[in-house]
């Protein structure tokens, strides 16, 4: 304790020791030494944070379940950018750990899949596995349709079923969507998450799958979807052909601002066409021709002979071969001639490809103010040697004639890309061209000098205090330049411009007594150190009029007056400058 005080009293004693200047100086120095060494403390101590899995976007249910895991681990020092994390990059490996035994570290798409076919043993049953699986499969996918950027939540069922010895399972699947805040879920979404899921598992029919918003309530299965089937596939072809429309028309508008465009597009709903036509001849034609000849000689024997039984018997004996007189010959001729024919036909099979473009429309919008570049732009080209300010207000005969060229060239243009009309329609008429008034934006409020000095103050007030300490120091250092420099003694040497043969010899004995009680005693009694002579008084004899001191030996003579007695040498300098006068 001693010590300390002893150290405050010599500070004390350095402190009164300076003169003003340098107290300020030593004050200001003081005061930067404190607060730099309060910067380097505060930097030592500030965390230095990064994001968390490289700036990973976590969902809200992701994130709950990550500050959860946290905060059970008593981790609190971490930080929430949006659907980021910022953690301390010291203690990178804690956070990491603590969200995975919280089981809240994100998860990659098929990554339950794969941590279910690393799973099981061999002594596992064939349906276990299976359904474990089954089940993985159902986690991801939720997980992949719970990215989608309008999904908050989505679950996945899937069931199947087999009666008796059927060779083929009935297979169902249900998905439970929970849209994101201000989000709505669609019938388009709807059908291409049923789409998806159909896709996902083998058998599966997509009027066994439904979609549930439990957000609304509203649910749709592939049954009551209006758009299934063969309705599915115009919608489809629909929306692709008015894309493609949709692009060639935007880049045909490309140079005319903000321009709004609307395409509509029928198609044939016939999905596909086959035609059969026959056509008879007018005459048979002879395709079989038959003739038939047959000729037929007869002869007949007359009755004769000897009666009995001999000659009538059965007998073997001899018969005479001659023919009696009474014998008769016939010979008969047949031809018979047949012939087929068939009436001639022609038959015509014609196949076509259905949702054929029946009709396209567009509809566009151009903004007014084109006009008016489109004015100038006209009249520069047919001004060349004057600049844009020589221009001329456009008449409103003028206006008007070139706001038509604008849209007859926009319908050119547009119906050259358009399917081709109906026999008898007018191309041009598809399209429609008009235009919109585009009002000006109005400009944010600027902020004001007093508010953005605030702001920019609120962030740079470190740098601001830092040059501030770096300005007070350049200071310091002049001051102390200044300070150590040489000074320049002619003006003193030279007695101020004071002649020194006019001025009236002074005794400085005589002026030491006039200021003293007694020799070697100041006003107040004290005796005065450090003076030769008798008690301290002056030397006798020497005079500031001597011709003999130089301007250099009147300054240390002086200076050796003002330590010894100052009343005296403030006497002696005001009765000098005085008489001088």
């Amino acid at each position: 304790m001693n010590f300390i005080n002893q150290l405050v009293a010599q500070a004390r004693g350095l402190f009164l020791s300076m003169t003003p200047g340098t107290r300020v100086m030593a004050i200001i120095m003081v005061a930067a030494i404190a607060i730099g060494s309060a910067f380097l403390v505060r930097d030592s101590q500030q965390t230095k944070m990064e994001l968390m899995f490289g700036g990973h976007l976590f969902k809200d249910s992701d994130l709950y379940r990550a500050e959860t895991a946290l905060s059970n681990a008593g981790l609190r020092l971490y930080q929430r950018d949006g659907n980021r994390l910022k953690i301390p990059t010291s203690e990178k490996d804690l956070y990491l750990k603590a969200l995975s035994e919280g089981n809240a570290v994100p998860r990659d798409l098929g990554s339950s899949l794969e941590k279910a076919l690393n799973g099981g043993n061999f002594l596992e049953p064939l349906t276990t596995t299976k359904t474990r699986i089954m089940a993985a499969r159902q986690n991801d996918i939720s997980e992949a349709i719970g990215r989608l950027p309008f999904v908050e939540y989505a679950n996945v069922t899937y069931d199947e079923r087999r009666d008796g010895f059927a060779s083929r399972s009935q297979s169902t699947a249900a998905v439970f969507v929970l849209p994101k805040v201000g989000f709505q879920l669609t019938d388009q979404h709807k059908r291409g998450i049923m789409r998806q899921v159909q896709s996902a598992f083998a058998g599966l029919k997509y009027e066994d799958i439904s979609v549930m918003d439990l957000s609304s309530g509203a649910s749709m299965t592939g049954e009551t979807d209006p758009m299934n089937a063969e309705q599915q596939q115009y919608y489809q072809q629909k929306m692709q052909v008015e894309q493609d429309l949709r692009r060639k028309a935007v880049n045909l508008l490309a140079d005319y601002g903000e321009v709004r465009l609307e395409v509509n597009v029928e198609l044939d709903p016939t999905l596909r066409e086959e035609s059969e036509k026959l056509q008879y001849a007018d005459k048979p034609v002879t395709v079989q021709s038959t003739t038939t000849k047959k000729d037929t000689e007869a002869t007949k024997t007359s009755a004769g002979g000897r009666p009995g039984t001999e000659p009538n018997a059965l007998a073997n004996k001899s018969a005479s071969l001659s023919g009696g007189s009474g014998d008769s010959n016939s010979k008969t001729k047949e031809q018979q001639e047949s012939e087929r024919k068939i009436v001639g036909k022609e038959t015509t099979l014609t196949a076509k490809v259905g949702l054929q473009v029946r009709n396209a429309t567009l509809s566009v919008a151009i903004p007014t103010s084109y006009y008016n570049v489109a004015y100038r732009r006209q009249w520069q080209d047919l001004n060349p040697d004057k600049s844009i300010s020589e221009i001329t207000p456009i008449k409103p005969t003028e206006y008007t004639q070139l706001r038509n060229d604008i849209k007859d060239r926009i319908q050119s243009s547009l119906s050259a890309i358009l399917p081709a009309a109906v026999a008898g329609t007018n191309s041009l008429l598809r399209v429609t061209v008009t235009d919109y008034l585009d009002m000006p934006v109005e400009p944010l409020p600027e902020p004001s000098f007093v508010q953005t000095l605030t702001a920019w103050l609120a962030t740079q007030w470190q740098s601001v205090a830092m040059l501030g300490l770096a300005a007070a120091a350049l200071m310091s250092i002049r001051s102390f330049a200044k300070v150590g420099s040489a000074t320049d003694d002619s003006a003193f040497d030279n007695g101020f411009g004071i002649p020194l043969d006019e001025a009236t010899d002074l005794d400085l004995a005589e002026l030491m007594a006039a200021n003293q009680t007694a020799p070697g005693v100041d006003a107040s009694g004290q005796p005065i150190m450090g003076v030769p002579g008798e008690a301290g008084g002056a030397p006798e004899g020497k005079k500031f009029g001597n011709k003999s001191l130089s301007g250099s030996d009147i300054r240390d003579q002086l200076s050796e007056m003002v330590r010894e007695n100052p009343d005296a040498a403030a006497t002696l300098l005001k009765s000098w400058i005085g008489e001088s006068n």
